[in-house]
């Protein structure tokens, strides 16, 4: 950050893409790295520097959420889609990959296979309110208010029995 904000850019750029070699799950030497490219080439080539740490690496999953973000607004849709099948292919123990995917199904209006991944995602993760909101998402994309009441009350217990304001 000392090397961004004294202009020395490429050795900002170095030291965060060191910081992403460290730990692909740190957003900010993601979003960062990103900012600093200054071209849509640049920044391709810093996306599949983040893939490429993403393969690598153990990770806790953050990274990959924090991947499809950034990747959204630059790759194409379906070549982004590619990619996050092969996330999800290779770390189907984290459901970051599955977020993502049915993230990025439901934006290309793949509704029903996003729906099918998002099932098993609960199934899978049951105890992990995220997978739960996925699939409500997934319900309020279909117009499922009922399914998708159903599916927000299991991500939050809490409100089960009260209403809902959506």
């Amino acid at each position: 950050h000392i090397h961004r904000r004294l202009g020395q850019l490429s050795e900002a750029r170095i030291q965060f893409r060191h910081a992403v070699e460290l730990s692909v799950d740190n957003h900010d030497a993601l979003t960062a790295l990103l900012e600093l490219a200054r071209t849509d080439k640049e920044r391709k080539e810093e996306l599949v520097f983040i893939e490429q740490q993403l393969i690598q690496q153990v990770v806790a999953g953050d990274g990959l959420v924090t991947f499809l973000e950034l990747a959204r607004p630059i790759l194409e849709p379906e070549v982004l889609l590619k990619s996050l099948r092969q996330a999800h292919a290779e770390r189907p123990d984290l459901w970051h990959a599955w977020g993502a995917l049915i993230s990025q199904l439901a934006q290309l209006n793949q509704l029903d296979e996003a729906l099918v991944i998002a099932r098993q995602a609960t199934e899978r993760f049951s105890h992990v309110p995220r997978a739960w909101l996925d699939l409500a998402t997934v319900h309020q994309w279909r117009h499922e208010l009922e399914l998708e009441i159903a599916a927000a009350q299991r991500a939050y217990p809490r409100l089960s029995g009260r209403v809902l304001t959506i």
